[in-house]
């Protein structure tokens, strides 16, 4: 497994803890913590991580990105408008899931509020392009049965 991120762990495999400036996890079963080291992309991160463990789970995000790609669904047509952002992006709120999707895949849905300094603000479901310069995430296992909802998954 490639080493993207330190981790903290309450339930999901043993795996080793390195020490971190991050506070220390939830304390009930099934929350996951860890950070995503500068220059990595987020969604190649995630998907790392989360390969071999549970197929859905609710996932938080944190931090500062130096580039993302923001999109906005056009309902109409089924697509999705996309915008590219550059510069320093403080992730306001972000927050997401990991389910099967109706081909099986897993795959990362997530959706951000970015903000920058001097008010300029880019909100919308975020897609594989975004750079993290300090990330860190909570994930928490999800029961019962995976999201596969065609909307949330439409055709690239």
């Amino acid at each position: 497994m490639k080493k993207y991120f330190r981790i903290r762990s309450t339930k999901w495999r043993d795996r080793p803890l390195e020490k971190s400036s991050m506070p220390p996890p939830a304390r009930d079963a099934g929350a996951l913590t860890g950070r995503i080291r500068e220059g990595r992309e987020l969604f190649e991160s995630l998907e790392d991580f989360l390969e071999g463990e549970a197929a859905s789970c609710r996932i938080s995000l944190w931090g500062t990105v130096s580039e993302a790609v923001v999109a906005v669904l056009d309902p109409v047509q089924g697509v999705y408008a996309t915008t590219r952002v550059e510069g320093a992006w403080e992730l306001a709120s972000c927050t997401g899931f990991r389910t099967l999707r109706q081909d099986a895949r897993p795959g990362l849905a997530l959706w951000a509020v970015l903000a920058q300094a001097g008010g300029r603000v880019a909100a919308g479901r975020l897609f594989p392009g975004t750079r993290a310069v300090s990330v860190a995430f909570s994930a928490r296992e999800l029961p019962g049965p995976d999201l596969a909802d065609p909307w949330l998954w439409p055709p690239a």
